[in-house]
């Protein structure tokens, strides 16, 4: 596993990459599980670790298997890598586009 601090960007990423496929704004997304916007945003920049009971909560409401949102995913970071220095709104048409799964080869 790569280092803590590590970890959480990418699972933040992973959330939002969900978020986003699900069409949810981050306020829905802290509503669906108990949390606060502000917590959503730090979540998903990596800058606040997630509880256990509130990982389970984000995978439920993200429609996602805990474990295909809490294991690291080398893939997922290629991938966030390429799109890191492009518009938001480029960032979400490649995500929206490439969608779960579709960019295993």
């Amino acid at each position: 596993m790569k280092n803590e601090a590590q970890y959480y960007r990418e699972l933040g990423q992973r959330i939002q990459r969900a978020r986003l496929r699900q069409q949810l704004t981050q306020e829905n997304l802290a509503s669906l599980v108990g949390l606060s916007r502000t917590s959503v945003v730090n979540i998903e920049r990596g800058r606040q670790k997630v509880l256990a009971h509130v990982l389970v909560r984000l995978a439920h409401a993200l429609h996602m298997e805990l474990s295909d949102l809490a294991q690291e995913s080398k893939e997922d970071f290629k991938i966030e890598e390429l799109l890191q220095h492009l518009p938001e709104s480029t960032q979400a048409f490649v995500r929206s586009a490439v969608g779960p799964g579709k960019s295993k080869g």
